[in-house]
Parts: C-alpha cells; sequence; structure tokens
C-alpha cells in the first residue's frame, strides 16, 4: 500500500477545505498542519491548525521540522511571505498557486492588474517557493480568456476554479520529486506588483475612456469588497463618489450636460459614464 503524502498547508481554510472534498485527495494527502483561519478541526482531526501569520515564528519552525512534511502548500495565501528560514527548514519543497500568470504578474492582485491592463487572458501559477517571492521555477500554468464584462470577482472565481484543477493534479502526483521539477523564469520578463503601485483609487481622467473601464471593472468585487481599491472621483462641489461600474459612451448617449455632478465625465478619448455610485461617507 503507498503511504499518505504528508503536507503542510496555508492559505485560505475554506480553499483548503474545499480540495479535501475530493476523495482521491483525502485517500492520498495526510494534512499533518494547516495554517489558516476558518479551518474546522473536526475535519482534520490530526492536523495542526494555526493561523497564517504563525508559520514563521520559531515555534512553528521547530514544529514543521519534527513533522517532516512531504512538502508546504500554499493556496489562497495572500497575506503571508512564507520566511527563508521555514523554507530552509523545508529544505525548499514548498509550492505556491500564485493567481496571476508568472513572470509577468508577480505579486498582489495580479488577476487585477491583468484586467487593468487589458489583458485578453489571465490564469494561475503553480511554482517553487523561493525569495524573493513569485521567483520560483513554473511548475505548471493554466491560462483562461477575459471577456470584455468580466470583474475582477468573476476573474478571481476563474483564478479559484482553475487553481483547483492543478493544485489536485500536482497533489495527487506520485514523484517524490515533483518539487524540484519546472522551468526557471526569465527575469527579464519579471514584473511585481505590490500594494503601493495600487494607488488611492481616485480615478484619472487622463486615461482613456477604456482603461478607465478597466480601472473600475477589476474593482468590481461586488456585492463583496474589493480586496484592493475603491475607484471614486470628486465632482466640483468637492464631494466624492465611489464607483461600481461604468461604460465608454459617445456624447450622443451622455445623459445632460455636466453640472459638476453629473455620473459622467470627459476623459481623454471620450466619456465615461458611471452606472453605480456612491456618494463617500468618509
Amino acid at each position: 500500500m503507498v503511504s499518505k503524502q504528508r503536507v503542510a498547508f496555508v492559505g485560505d481554510g475554506a480553499l483548503i477545505s474545499r480540495l479535501f472534498a475530493d476523495k482521491q485527495i483525502s485517500s492520498n494527502i495526510l494534512p499533518v498542519a494547516i495554517y489558516a483561519r476558518d479551518v474546522h478541526g473536526n475535519k482534520f482531526p490530526d492536523a495542526r491548525i494555526r493561523p497564517a501569520e504563525d508559520l514563521n515564528t520559531i515555534e512553528e519552525k521547530r514544529v514543521l521540522e519534527s513533522m517532516e512534511p512531504d512538502f508546504l502548500f500554499s493556496i489562497g495565501n495572500f497575506d503571508v511571505i512564507v520566511s527563508r528560514p521555514i523554507l530552509r527548514a523545508l529544505n525548499g519543497n514548498a509550492i505556491n498557486l500564485h493567481y496571476g500568470l508568472l513572470p509577468y504578474y508577480g505579486g498582489r492582485h495580479g488577476y487585477q492588474w491583468a484586467i487593468r491592463n487589458g489583458e485578453a487572458q489571465s490564469g494561475v501559477t503553480l511554482h517553487s517557493m523561493t525569495h524573493p517571492f513569485d521567483s520560483g521555477r513554473i511548475i505548471s500554468t493554466s491560462v483562461f480568456d477575459i471577456s470584455e464584462v468580466d470583474t475582477g470577482l468573476s476573474v478571481y472565481k476563474k483564478c479559484v476554479t482553475a487553481g483547483r484543477k492543478i493544485a489536485e493534479q500536482f497533489l495527487l502526483d506520485p514523484n517524490p520529486s515533483k518539487c524540484s521539477l519546472g522551468n526557471a523564469q526569465t527575469s527579464g520578463l519579471r514584473k511585481i506588483y505590490y500594494s503601493s503601485d495600487i494607488g488611492t483609487g481616485e480615478i484619472d481622467f487622463d486615461l482613456s475612456a477604456r482603461e478607465i473601464r478597466n480601472f473600475v471593472r477589476a474593482a468590481d468585487f461586488r456585492p463583496f469588497q474589493s480586496p484592493s481599491y475603491v475607484p471614486w472621483y470628486r465632482d466640483r462641489d468637492g464631494r466624492e463618489y465611489q464607483v461600481y461600474s461604468c461604460r465608454v459612451c459617445q456624447p450622443e448617449e451622455l445623459p445632460g450636460a455636466d453640472d459638476g455632478r453629473a455620473k459622467w465625465r470627459k476623459c481623454r478619448d471620450g466619456y465615461v459614464i458611471f452606472d453605480h455610485v456612491r456618494e463617500k461617507n468618509w
């Protein structure tokens, strides 16, 4: 009988739990530790369960060394960069599922940046974990189309669906050397997006109408809150409005004269109409 792979997990507790809804995963993978919130301990009675931020502590390094997991698997992990001491303790056997196509969209919210940049495709990348982050060997990718009606939320959902498939494929692969597989990233193509790149969310009307629409729809996670920014603009009276959706329009489509409070604006190459706005209350 083939023994189960011993795996430590870090990231989103709901996504980790969904993986184990698959009978093949639960039959072949033994979760020895789960670093995540919203994990029901009764589903993983043999796993050590701690918040994700505990992973990089000295105590957890000792615990992981004693558990001797075959590897660490990161999924939906947007908050914790696994430290060098932890990676060394794992002998480099650590894998991350990144929501974005590497090497072009490393860092935070890569799938949102793909929308903002007008890309026709996005995807997810399975890669080895190293320092600097998101720079390890690419093991596999899954690419999907971005349509003109996609939003930040719909593309995120596509990442979850695509990510689950390649995560399951990797976890069920019996190759004991699978963590060392993959191809090195081309350094000249690497782009990392940082939180500081996001800005305040204020709409720049020097952009084209299409760029503004992409900026707005990338942050549309209704009915949930955007994980990064909320687009907004200021009218002539100084009132500020949050924008949740907009569209490109022609001059003849404008709803009336611009009195400073109209829900449309002129931009670099045309006009945008704001379909869903709300006055900021802070």
